[in-house]
């Protein structure tokens, strides 16, 4: 009894670790590089934009994201690269449908296919 009990409390301890350290919204999500070109368009209030992405092999998604910018009507910088995290409906669909979050990097952190495919010399 006592060795279950140990055993038990390691999984839990585990688990728990496991968890701290893993974002459980992102499991799943692929990674994809966008360049962000012209104003997006404007929907009830809510600036879309639907853009090519490139992961790090340098296969393309349609990408439709709501910006989370507050300020300038939600427009994005013009020529912004942008690493998206999103879930495809299926692994060979054409778009992406759930975009979970979306950051600006620097060049120097696009991989070598996605900077080829978005033109970066």
């Amino acid at each position: 009894m006592k060795k279950k009990s140990i055993t038990i409390m390691l999984l839990v301890v585990l688990v728990s670790v496991l968890m701290a350290g893993c974002n459980i919204k992102t499991l799943g999500a692929d990674e994809y590089y966008v360049q962000i070109k012209g104003e997006g368009k404007m929907e009830q209030g809510y600036r879309y934009y639907t853009l090519n992405g490139y992961n790090s092999d340098g296969d393309e998604k349609e990408i439709t994201f709501m910006s989370m910018k507050a300020e300038n009507n939600g427009k994005l910088r013009e020529d912004a690269y942008l690493r998206i995290l999103a879930k495809p409906k299926d692994k060979k669909a054409k778009q992406m449908n759930e975009v979970i979050s979306y950051e600006e990097v620097k060049v120097d952190d696009i991989p070598t296919k996605a900077k080829e495919k978005l033109d970066i010399k």
